[in-house]
Parts: C-alpha cells; sequence; structure tokens
C-alpha cells in the first residue's frame, strides 16, 4: 500500500470468486467505460492485501491485452489464477456480477456544467470509493434502479462568482467554477491522496454528448482507460492550461492567469507532502484537443503555443518540483489495466543489457559511414503497451543493431513489459534511456 496516502477505503468482494481473473470485453459508452475503469482501480488496488483480496479485473479493450494478461500468467504470483477465469461480456453482467460492489462503493455524480468535476470525482473514488457517475446519465439511472446510493454530490456545488466563498472551505473563489472545483478538491482530498503519483486527464467535457470539446476531432481519445491505474494509485486528478499568458479555451471568463495559478498549488502541495521526493506525473498536455495553436479543426483560440512548445513549458513546471512526466499523449493517449499490471512481480533475479565483445568492435574507418539506429520515443507506458506488443515479434528484429528508448520510470506502472523485453531481447537489441526522470 501506498503509506502516504488514505486506505481506509477496502472494497468488499463479497459474491466473487476468490482467486479470479475477470475480463471485462465490453467497451461501452465513454460512462460506461468510466465506472468499468473505476471499479477495476479498486478492485485491483486491493488485490493481495490479506487473504479476502484474490480478485483482479482485465478490461480487454484491444489484442495487447489479452496477449500481456497470457505473460503475467504464464508464470510468478498469478500462476495460481491462470485456470480461473470469467468472462463479463456485455453491461448487462457487468452490473449482475459486480451488483455487490456498485453497491458498496455507491456513487459520487458529477456536473456536466463544469466538467472539471468528473476529475475531481475520480479523486473522490481514490479516497472514498465513491464511484464516478456523470448526472442525468444512463449509467446514473441504471445504478439508481439497482439502489446504488448517491454519497457525494458535485453538481451545482461550485458557482465560481468573486467575492464568495468554496463550498465546505474558507478559501476565496478563484473566479472559475473550473478552478474552484479543483481547488475544493485541493482542500478537501490532497493529503489523502498520494504524495507521489499525481493525473494529468482530460476533464469529462470530451466525453458529453453536444457539449464543444465532445465534437471536436479526435474527441474519442478520451483517456478514459488511465482511470484504473490513477485510482488504484490515490491519484490528485486534474486538467488545467500550464501557460499564464493565454486565454483558457475551455474556460475563457476565467481571470487571467487562474488555471496556470492552480496548476502551480497542485505541484507546490504535491511537493511538500512528499518532503521534496521525486514523484511521477502521469499524463500530457492535451494538445489533440485543447491549450494549442496545433489542435486539429482548431478555431483559432484554443492557445498561444504550439504542442510542443506547451509540452516544454509543462515539462519546465513539473520538474521544478520533482516530477517525473509520464507522457501519455496521442496516439494512444491512454491504456487499459495498468491497475492490473503494476501488480505484478517480476520473477528476473536480474536484467543483463546487450554488450558488444571486445572481437566485435568496430574500428572507426574515416572513409566509411556508421549509422546508430535509434528507436524512439517510449516516454509512455500506453506507446510501450501497444508497440513492443507489435514490433517485438517481428522476426527481422534482431538483425541488426537497434537502441531501443525505453524510459525506466515506466517500469513502475508496467513491469510485466519490461521483463518481456528483457526476455525476448537479442544480442542485437540494446535497451538505453533517452528520456528518464526528466522527463
Amino acid at each position: 500500500l501506498d503509506t502516504t496516502a488514505d486506505n481506509s477505503f477496502v472494497i468488499d468482494e463479497t459474491g466473487l470468486e476468490p482467486l479470479t481473473f475477470y475480463t471485462i470485453t465490453c467497451k461501452g459508452t465513454p460512462d460506461e467505460m468510466r465506472l468499468i475503469a473505476s471499479l477495476q482501480g479498486l478492485i485491483n488496488r486491493a488485490y493481495g492485501m490479506d487473504d479476502d483480496h484474490t480478485v483482479l479485473v482485465n478490461y480487454s479493450i484491444d489484442g495487447t491485452d489479452s496477449f500481456w494478461l497470457k505473460q503475467m500468467t504464464s508464470k510468478g504470483i498469478f500462476t495460481q489464477m491462470n485456470t480461473k477465469k470469467i468472462a463479463v461480456r456485455d453491461m448487462e453482467s457487468f452490473y449482475t456480477t459486480f451488483e455487490n460492489q456498485l453497491k458498496y462503493c455507491g456513487m459520487v455524480t458529477w456536473d456536466a456544467d463544469v466538467p472539471a468535476t468528473s476529475n475531481v470525482a475520480a479523486t473522490v473514488c481514490g479516497a472514498d470509493g465513491y464511484l464516478p457517475v456523470l448526472k442525468g446519465s444512463a449509467v446514473e439511472a441504471k445504478l439508481a434502479e439497482m439502489g446504488v446510493e448517491e454519497k457525494l454530490s458535485l453538481v451545482d456545488k461550485f458557482t465560481g462568482v468573486l467575492g464568495t466563498k468554496i463550498p465546505d472551505t474558507d478559501l476565496d473563489s478563484s473566479g472559475s467554477t473550473k478552478n474552484d472545483a479543483y481547488r475544493w478538491a485541493l482542500d478537501k482530498y490532497m493529503d489523502r491522496c498520494s504524495a507521489y503519483y499525481v493525473g494529468y486527464i482530460l476533464d469529462g467535457g470530451v466525453t458529453i454528448k453536444g457539449n464543444y470539446w465532445a465534437e471536436r476531432a479526435y474527441a474519442e481519445f478520451n483517456c478514459i482507460e488511465n482511470f484504473d491505474y490513477l485510482i488504484a494509485r490515490h491519484a490528485f486528478c486534474f486538467d488545467l492550461n500550464p501557460n499564464p499568458d493565454d486565454i483558457v479555451c475551455d474556460d475563457a471568463a476565467q481571470p487571467a492567469g487562474t488555471d496556470h495559478d492552480t496548476f502551480i498549488m497542485i505541484l507546490k502541495r504535491r511537493y511538500e507532502r512528499a518532503g521534496g521526493e521525486m514523484g511521477q506525473m502521469m499524463g500530457f498536455p492535451p494538445w489533440w484537443i485543447k491549450y494549442t495553436i496545433d489542435t486539429p479543426s482548431d478555431t483559432g483560440h484554443n492557445g498561444q503555443l504550439g504542442g510542443p512548445q506547451l509540452e516544454w513549458l509543462f515539462c519546465e513546471y513539473i520538474t521544478s518540483y520533482n516530477m517525473a512526466m509520464e507522457a501519455d499523449a496521442a496516439h494512444p493517449c491512454s491504456m487499459s489495466n495498468g491497475s492490473l499490471m503494476y501488480k505484478y512481480r517480476i520473477t528476473a533475479s536480474e536484467f543483463k543489457n546487450s554488450d558488444v565483445k571486445q572481437e566485435d568492435m568496430l574500428t572507426f574507418d574515416s572513409n566509411n559511414r556508421y549509422f546508430t539506429i535509434f528507436v524512439g520515443d517510449y516516454d509512455s507506458s500506453a506507446w510501450m503497451k501497444k508497440y513492443v506488443f507489435n514490433y517485438w515479434k517481428d522476426a527481422v528484429r534482431g538483425t541488426i543493431p537497434l537502441m531501443w528508448a525505453f524510459n525506466p520510470n515506466l517500469s513502475d506502472r508496467i513491469p510485466v513489459i519490461w521483463e518481456y523485453i528483457y526476455e525476448n531481447k537479442s544480442d542485437l537489441d540494446f535497451i538505453v534511456a533517452d528520456e528518464g526522470a526528466g522527463y
């Protein structure tokens, strides 16, 4: 367990088969995906904490999920569950299978008029176990019909009126509903979140039918799959424009620099809680939706900086507060099953990189041209999960020397992929650290 976080909520697994993998194969609507990923994070987080928590949930969204599950169950601590697998193929089966858990958790409802409350709801879920649900959605109606209690509502909670107080706090309103929501969460929940893991992830605006951001090109890349890991890790979740000079496109009426100020508040508070120790920022400026001039089908008001410039600014700020970046960026901008993968324990006693024997060393000849083939950039777990699966099965790999730039920070989230890489590399595959703790 993360001892820096509040671990008082532990899910009840009554009604589930012990020592069993539950594989959910229905992708669902964005609201259903948010529910599935949130519950998955709570169940997988509890795995192994005692003899009563032996269930794991696998959310099989693409072909890589079954491949990596096979790798994890072929040896090590999950082999005892290799033959105990239950498939959940549709949402009705999901509601039936996990009915006890849904009722045990209850709901935290978030406000379509303040999309930031979706991320606040995820933060609440990591601490209190309440499942994030959009108010007025079909998912809320189904859960209410089942008797799942609404334990907290974030609807109509934040007014963003200057001269007033943020509800339940002594904090002055920022003048922005978006920022008031995050500052409320900062006041109420940051001390209960992990001091090491923070989630920078798109808010719910991109998933609300009729919302401007949901109608943009590439809105389907909404990052929801990441929530299982963020919730399992007790992460504080937010979506803010770090540029102090922008009119913030999704909150244009806010006082100048408000997004930036809240962003720095979050970094500073996390730094203080960790006593200056390094942390991990999961996420990346969502250039494919908002905040940059490079956004596809841009209407001309998304931001003043290009994608790389905003990336560098974001990196400058977070590293100033001792946070490494796990750069989940389009595309893929997210990955399923982080909460499952991080529970895997590597079986190898050591990893050995490739080396070149003295007799095989080249003698430099100025008449020749030499090429180093650098394969990157693997600064995101989502990229490694997808592309290692694809490229490392290629029969040509191992015939020429390649430098694979895998960011070692990602080993926290996807240890099984690192094990697979080292077990299957050839003598001509060289593992190099391109982006490391600084990025």
